[in-house]
């Protein structure tokens, strides 16, 4: 999770027409050691593309919006990857020992998540009690 906080902070700057990462900036270093990659290859693959053809590699490189759309979607992938092995292992530990039904429906937790409910303007909470 700290990995993800400090990816969050790595600044990516523009230098004429290309993005650029500094070796000397504390957020990119400590979520490259947190997430366990080599710190030279993530800068490189940051803020550059790589496109295959029959015959050769291309490489180009990206301006710093495009770099902050390659960072935002490593985030989101590892975030991703983080809540579905929760989810494993909270659901592990619901089955119970034998993964009856008996046991699943002693211990539930639910969750409700309404995507988009920060955007209304004006939120009514109605009790049925």
């Amino acid at each position: 999770m700290a990995a993800l906080l400090h990816l969050g902070n790595v600044r990516i700057t523009q230098l004429r027409t290309d993005a650029s990462l500094d070796d000397s900036d504390s957020a990119l270093q400590l979520a490259t050691r947190f997430l366990g990659v080599n710190l030279a290859e993530f800068k490189k693959w940051t803020v550059k593309k790589q496109i295959i053809t029959r015959s050769e590699k291309i490489v180009t490189s990206l301006n710093a919006a495009q770099a902050t759309v390659v960072r935002d979607s490593v985030a989101k992938f590892v975030y991703a990857c983080m809540f579905e092995w929760l989810v494993a292992i909270v659901n592990e530990s619901l089955a119970g020992e034998n993964g009856d039904a008996a046991d699943r429906a002693e211990m539930f937790i639910g969750v409700l998540d309404i995507y988009g409910f920060e955007h209304f303007q004006k939120v009514r909470i109605f009790s049925l009690c």
